[in-house]
C-alpha cells in the first residue's frame, strides 16, 4: 500500500484548528468594530438634527423641529453599544440610548429619558416633526460597517495563523 505525506495539508489542518478554537473571538471583535461604526455614525447624525432655541409658538403650530443643546448633549452622552451577544449561532449588539439628558421638566424631575427623546425624534410625535436620524446614520454606513468588520476578522486570522 502506498503511503502519501502532506506536509502542507498538516499545516493547513492546523490552522483549521487553531481558527476553529479561536471563532467565538474573532466573531465578538468583528461584530465590536462594525457597532462601533454604526455608533459613530448615529453621532454624527446627532450633530446635523437641527437647534430649537425656544418653545414652538402658535404661529408655528406649536410643533418642535429640532432638539434643545441640552437633548443633543443627552443623546450624544447616552449613545453606546450593548454587551455582544450570540444567540442561534448570531453574534449581535446592539447601539442605543440609555439615562437621562439634564432638561428637568414637571414629568421629568430627573431629566427626560434619551431613549424616549431619540424616539420622539426618529419617529416624529403629535409634537415633533419626524427626523429620522438612526435610520439615514445607519443607511449611510453600512458599508463601511461591514467593511470594518471584515477588515477585523481578517486582522484576527492573519494573528491566530501566525501564532
Amino acid at each position: 500500500m502506498a503511503k502519501v505525506t502532506a506536509n502542507g495539508a498538516e499545516i493547513y489542518l492546523k490552522q483549521l484548528q487553531k481558527l476553529g478554537a479561536d471563532t467565538d473571538a474573532m466573531c465578538k471583535v468583528a461584530v465590536y468594530e462594525g457597532a462601533g461604526v454604526v455608533a459613530d455614525a448615529v453621532r454624527a447624525e446627532i450633530q446635523q438634527i437641527p437647534d430649537q432655541n425656544k418653545p414652538p409658538t402658535a404661529a408655528e403650530g406649536g410643533i418642535y423641529t429640532g432638539l434643545y443643546a441640552d437633548q443633543k448633549k443627552g443623546l450624544e452622552e447616552g449613545l453606546g453599544v450593548t454587551p455582544i451577544t450570540q444567540q442561534d449561532g448570531v453574534w449581535s449588539a446592539r447601539v442605543g440610548f440609555d439615562g437621562y439628558n439634564e432638561r428637568k421638566t414637571h414629568k421629568y424631575p430627573n431629566g427626560q429619558p434619551n431613549q424616549m427623546i431619540a424616539a420622539a425624534t426618529e419617529r416624529g410625535t403629535a409634537y415633533r416633526i419626524k427626523t429620522p436620524f438612526i435610520k439615514k446614520a445607519v443607511q449611510k454606513c453600512r458599508s463601511q460597517a461591514e467593511k470594518a468588520m471584515e477588515n477585523a476578522l481578517d486582522s484576527e486570522i492573519q494573528k491566530i495563523i501566525n501564532k
